[in-house]
């Protein structure tokens, strides 16, 4: 519409149905397609019984579940988020989260849920380290490929997570020496950003911006000149002149 999405109220959300009685379906693979059509619609208080239910049974299904059942059904209830509070679920079933964590094999991780999961598993607060770890070591062997936005938003997660890994971050550091023209300007305040709040000191990722930098400094927002300012402030980097330039350019805007 030409004012833009239009928001709905949660109460009027259509009410979904599943086609079967997940609770009474003793198959993994129907209870997961089940789970994915109507789960991601349970938003409202009065859901919660009946999603403690179906927790409680995907929790007696568990080790007859595929690994690509265990994906659905992590990401289905990893969806129950607002736009205005991407960081935290609506619905809460601690034992059920960090199970489907624990049950999932680090074989399912891929480039393309890897990003997904590890959000839902910041969202769910599901407390197991081990996996994430795992995870990420897929990604520093070769095993699966980043584009440079996922290994960014990866990296970004590490630093809502409070995790400090690193080997990830200087990994990370590396393909940003490696293909720093395909980086945007919010990717690198991103970076800078999540390096300043896990208080982690890469000398390459400070190479890089000490070499790169100067050449670009006047094209950044004002946004991302702050958060590289900060993170040269908070790690105490003395580096006089990106901070001039950096001054510089704040003084212009």
């Amino acid at each position: 519409p030409k004012g833009g999405p239009i928001r709905v109220h949660i109460s009027k959300l259509p009410e979904v149905h599943a086609p079967i009685d997940i609770l009474a379906c003793q198959d993994p693979e129907v209870v997961a397609d089940a789970i994915c059509e109507v789960v991601p619609w349970k938003r409202k208080w009065s859901h919660h019984q009946w999603l403690h239910s179906v927790c409680t049974h995907v929790r007696r299904l568990l080790p007859k579940m595929s690994s690509r059942d265990i994906v659905r059904v992590t990401l289905a209830f990893g969806e129950l988020y607002t736009k205005r509070k991407q960081h935290s679920l609506l619905f809460y079933d601690h034992q059920t989260f960090a199970e489907l964590f624990q049950a999932l094999p680090v074989k399912a991780v891929t480039a393309k849920t890897l990003v997904p999961l590890i959000w839902a598993y910041r969202r769910m607060g599901a407390g197991h380290e081990a996996f994430v770890r795992a995870a990420c070591e897929r990604v520093m062997s070769g095993e699966v490929e980043l584009e440079n936005g996922d290994l960014v938003e990866l990296v970004r997660l590490h630093g809502f997570l409070k995790m400090r890994s690193p080997p990830l971050l200087n990994f990370a550091a590396e393909v940003f020496d490696l293909r720093f023209a395909y980086f945007s300007e919010d990717q690198v305040g991103d970076l800078a950003r999540t390096f300043c709040t896990l208080r982690y000191r890469c000398p390459l990722f400070l190479e890089v911006l000490k070499r790169e930098l100067p050449y670009r400094v006047h094209e950044y927002a004002w946004w991302n000149l702050i958060d590289i300012a900060e993170m040269y402030l908070e790690l105490e980097v003395n580096d006089r002149e990106i901070v001039e330039r950096i001054g510089n350019e704040g003084f212009k805007l």
